[in-house]
């Protein structure tokens, strides 16, 4: 299951998904950046890891005409939203919402771990 919500408080700004066999996690990744030199090596600059830098692509196929309105809403009124899954709780932007497929497609750009 994934919660969305919003930061503050909203009757209309809170939806339970259930999760598809696609939706995908975030995948582990380092911030790392490797440049070629002239001595025919490289160098590598690690700057390290980062909730930040994850994104969470939702499928969705189980959702009510309710449920589309409330995640059509919740993309065009808010900035910043919440979002509990298995992996944690973060905050982040819902970016896109194409409620023109199925199943329904999502994708929840995190911009930091709340826990």
């Amino acid at each position: 299951m994934i919660g969305l919500s919003t930061l503050a408080y909203d009757l209309d700004g809170f939806l339970l998904i259930r999760e598809n066999i696609k939706t995908q996690n975030p995948t582990l990744e380092r911030r790392v950046t490797r440049t070629a030199t002239l001595d025919g090596l490289s160098s590598i600059s690690d700057l390290g890891y980062s909730d930040s830098d994850g994104t969470f692509f939702l499928s969705i196929t189980n959702i009510t005409q309710t449920g589309i309105d409330t995640l059509e809403y919740l993309v065009k009124n808010y900035a910043n939203l919440r979002l509990s899954a298995k992996s944690g709780c973060f905050e982040g932007v819902l970016k896109l919402v194409d409620t023109n497929t199925f199943p329904i497609q999502a994708t929840f750009l995190i911009n930091k771990r709340v826990s």
